[in-house]
């Protein structure tokens, strides 16, 4: 019997060793992955190379709101070009955890622009071909006041018989993102045509970058062989003169085409005429126009006792200059004026610089005294006000008890 509880005592600690043992090989095997990743980058597509030891799953996280993809080395494809926070996680057997970031960056290839060029046997038909490199779009200049947005064009220039002229032609290629790239190449053209060929070397307008109403007077540079000419100024006006002129009612670009040509022939041009806004470089006040009135100084008196009072601007002055451009004018005034006579008009002329700030003084005249200043106006020339040249303009007094309208012409 005393035997028997040895025995059983022995296997009762052989267990417990046995079961010691069990649990810590279980610790052994609890292992956290170690992760790594490497990326190549091929324009906006993103080959990912998994370096992840002790991990039996993953979970890759793009950095561009795509879905979680739990292939161990994907490859990617990013929308637009930019910089991405990339995050791998690896899971080992006992679903320990380890984790990498790493931020990739997909850049933009570099725009190259580039071409070249062949003559045609009539020595001014020109054929381009692009050789530009990573570029969606492109502007072709060809030194003649045309361009094209074609990939290849074939552009013919308009030269005289036995006349050579030197040409630069520009490419400007451009990117789906980042920055455009420019190329400029001369070439020599020599025309050979017939000797009954119209040609026109240059169409032209003075002045060269007109305002609105602007007279813009057209012509034609080395006109040969030509009878007939048909201007079309871009807003719907035309012209068959040689030398037409014409007005622009709006400022704008405008495509102005010349067709040109005589009995056997007919060719045309094109060139962009940029039409400004109208501007002027005075203002002339021809009246103004007293509309109110503080019948009472600052002391609260009345300006004259027992009549009202006699009033007109006697100074204007330019900017901050103490000296008046326009000196005191007695016969510009209205006597004893009252309440019921407003509003009073006197006719003036004081020709303003347009680009100057003026100040305007109302004085009640005294005969015998010192007149008595009753009001300060300041003008600035309204040039960016939504009627930019106005024919009045609304001048009030700091306190806004006295105001006064000026009638306005405008002129260069």
């Amino acid at each position: 019997m005393k035997k028997l509880s040895i025995c059983l005592s022995l296997y009762a600690i052989i267990a417990l060793c046995g079961a010691c043992k069990s649990k810590s090989s279980e610790k052994e095997v609890q292992i956290t992955p170690t992760v790594a990743f490497t990326a190549k980058v091929s324009d906006k597509t993103v080959s990912f190379t998994n370096q992840s030891k002790d991990a039996i799953k993953y979970e890759w996280d793009f950095g561009d709101k795509s879905a979680i993809v739990t292939t161990t080395s994907p490859t990617h494809t990013y929308a637009n070009y930019g910089s991405y926070n990339v995050t791998l996680k690896g899971y080992s057997k006992s679903n320990d955890t380890g984790m990498k970031k790493q931020t990739v960056t997909v850049l933009a290839p570099v725009c190259i622009a580039d071409f070249s060029y062949k003559l045609g046997d009539d020595g001014v038909t020109v054929t381009f071909t692009n050789k530009s490199e990573n570029a969606v779009r492109y502007l072709w200049d060809f030194g003649d006041k045309t361009t094209s947005t074609d990939k290849n064009p074939v552009h013919k220039y308009d030269v005289a018989r036995g006349e050579a002229k030197i040409f630069t032609i520009t490419l400007t290629a451009y990117p789906q993102s980042g920055k455009e790239s420019a190329a400029a190449l001369p070439i020599t053209v020599v025309g050979k045509g017939s000797s009954t060929d119209p040609s026109i070397a240059e169409i032209y307008w003075t002045p060269t970058t007109p305002n609105v109403n602007d007279v813009v007077i057209f012509g034609v540079r080395n006109a040969q062989n030509v009878t007939s000419y048909k201007w079309e100024f871009g807003d719907g006006q035309s012209s068959t003169e040689r030398n037409p002129t014409h007005k622009y009612t709006k400022a704008g670009n405008y495509t102005v085409k010349l067709t040109y040509g005589n009995s056997s022939t007919s060719k045309n041009m094109s060139s962009t005429i940029t039409v400004n806004k109208e501007t002027y470089k005075y203002a002339t006040v021809v009246s103004y126009e007293i509309t109110g009135l503080n019948w009472k100084d600052a002391d609260g008196n009345a300006w004259d006792v027992g009549n009202g009072p006699d009033i007109f601007i006697p100074y204007v002055y330019k900017g901050s200059s103490t000296t008046p451009v326009y000196g005191e004018d007695k016969s510009a005034r209205t006597e004893d004026v009252t309440e019921s006579m407003l509003p009073i008009t006197h006719k003036v002329n004081w020709k303003l610089d347009a680009t100057a700030k003026y100040t305007f003084e109302l004085y009640d005249y005294d005969p015998i005294g010192s007149n008595e200043l009753m009001a300060s106006f300041t003008f600035d020339i309204p040039q960016e006000s939504s009627t930019k040249y106005p024919p009045f303009v609304y001048l009030f007094s700091n306190d806004y008890t006295n105001f006064i309208i000026l009638d306005l012409e405008w002129s260069n």
